[in-house]
Parts: C-alpha cells; structure tokens; sequence
C-alpha cells in the first residue's frame, strides 16, 4: 500500500513580508494626507480672507459711526469663526463688537 503524501500550498514569507510593507506605506501616506493637506493652516487662512471681506463690506456699509443696513454673514464664515475663534459672532455689521473684531482685518487710517 501507498501513502500518499498531504502537501500544503501557502503563502510565501517573502510575499507577506512584502504586503506588509505595502500596507505601512500606504498608512503613512494616508496619515501625512490627513494631517498636512486637510488640517492645514490653508482652512484658518481662507477663513480669514472670507473675515476680512465681510469686514470690509461693513465699514462700506458705515455711515458716520452708524451702518446703513446689516450684512448678515454667510454660514460658512459663522462656521470658520467657531473652529478657529479669531473673533466673536455676529449676525449683521450692526452688532455693537464688530468694530472690535475687524481690527486686525481691515486697514484703519
């Protein structure tokens, strides 16, 4: 009688060895993506020119030390406002703190 011989077919260490270096490398891109492109200093800078503009728009607005009509801001600017705190809230330019906040955004002669 013949015993017949049971071989197995596996993967080979050098190819798991290589799938695992595949998968670290495709970890560290991911993670330099999130953290250099998506929570870059870019958002916070557009954040601060969609400020200024709205600021600027105010003190057109301005009439003496009064505003001719309110410009409501926009929700993306409300949004940025409160992820990055440069400034407190406000609906309209004729909120009494507005003269504050846009200090630091609009030039003043």
């Amino acid at each position: 009688m013949k015993e017949k011989s049971i071989t197995m077919k596996g993967i080979a260490t050098e190819t798991i060895a290589k799938m695992l270096i595949v998968i670290i490398v495709v970890g560290i891109v991911v993670y330099l993506i999130y953290r250099y492109v998506l929570n870059s200093a870019l958002g916070e800078t557009a954040c601060r020119g969609l400020m200024s503009t709205w600021c600027a728009n105010c003190e057109m607005s301005k009439s003496g030390d009064t505003y001719e009509f309110g410009s409501s801001m926009s929700t993306k600017l409300q949004e940025c406002i409160t992820k990055y705190s440069f400034a407190s809230f406000h609906s309209s330019c004729a909120d009494l703190n507005t003269n504050n906040d846009c200090k630091g955004f609009i030039p003043h002669t």
